[in-house]
């Protein structure tokens, strides 16, 4: 898609880009895979940017891009001068899914910090989750209360650990989590409401998150988008030219010129 990548314009305007990708299920060679792997402009998008759901729609999986304001800046700096387009890659990847340190809601530009203790994630043992909100945009703490659920689903999608109307105090808080056994599991933020100085709950900014927990594992953090190290190419791509892109910025949902 077109996309203007002046920085000076990019640093006047609190941007965040939310690219959705729908597969169908039935095209196995593609979804029949844990892992993907995703880059704009040759750049690898990791970590938190990239949310694959194949849980909301039944016989569709959902891949989620997401980019803040830092992340185009950081890739705009490195493009060669006359850039003037935003491209998407999206590939099956050999399994590589990792315990998520850090996620961003689908709509609404949070995002949630994961704070594991201990980083070793272990089957059938406990573990306190720190979660510190941010606001995507700037990647700076919420001002305020956050109201959230917490939930963690299995592969098949049931769920297997459920907390309800939790308050996330000054934007921190810990959960106790009792943690299954060996697997790979989706945890989900629902982020329902903010509470900030006003005392009344704002929920014009409200988003579902989601991440990995992988059992066992280590818990790593995330990386800024860089250009991949290539090595085998991956057979099957996907090259996203417009699908589904949603560009805003704080405070304000609707699209504006690029």
């Amino acid at each position: 898609m077109p996309f203007d990548w002046n920085v000076t314009r990019l640093a006047k305007q609190p941007i965040f880009v939310h690219e959705e990708i729908h597969i169908p299920k039935s095209f196995k060679e593609f979804t029949n895979t844990p892992s993907y792997a995703a880059s704009m402009n040759g750049y690898e998008i990791t970590g938190r940017r990239l949310i694959v759901d194949p849980y909301t729609s039944g016989d569709t999986v959902i891949a989620h891009i997401l980019l803040n304001k830092v992340d185009i800046e950081n890739i705009a700096k490195q493009l060669p001068n006359g850039a003037d387009t935003m491209s998407f890659t999206l590939a099956p990847a050999k399994p590589n899914v990792v315990t998520s340190s850090s996620v961003l809601t689908d709509f609404g530009g949070w995002g949630i910090r994961l704070g594991w203790n201990p980083t070793q994630i272990a089957a059938n043992s406990q573990n306190s989750l720190q979660l510190s909100f941010f606001d995507a945009f700037t990647e700076q703490p919420i001002n305020g209360d956050v109201n959230y659920d917490l939930k963690i689903l299995d592969n098949e999608g049931n769920t297997i650990l459920s907390k309800t109307n939790l308050t996330a105090k000054g934007a921190v808080d810990t959960q106790t989590l009792n943690l299954p056994g060996n697997g790979v599991y989706n945890i989900q933020i629902n982020i329902k409401s903010i509470i900030g100085s006003t005392g009344l709950p704002d929920t014009s900014r409200v988003g579902l998150a989601r991440g990995n927990v992988v059992i066992p594992s280590t818990v790593t953090e995330d990386e800024s988008p860089r250009v991949p190290e290539f090595g085998p190419v991956t057979p099957i791509v996907l090259a996203i030219a417009v699908i589904s892109i949603v560009v805003f910025t704080a405070g304000n949902r609707g699209i504006p010129k690029l």
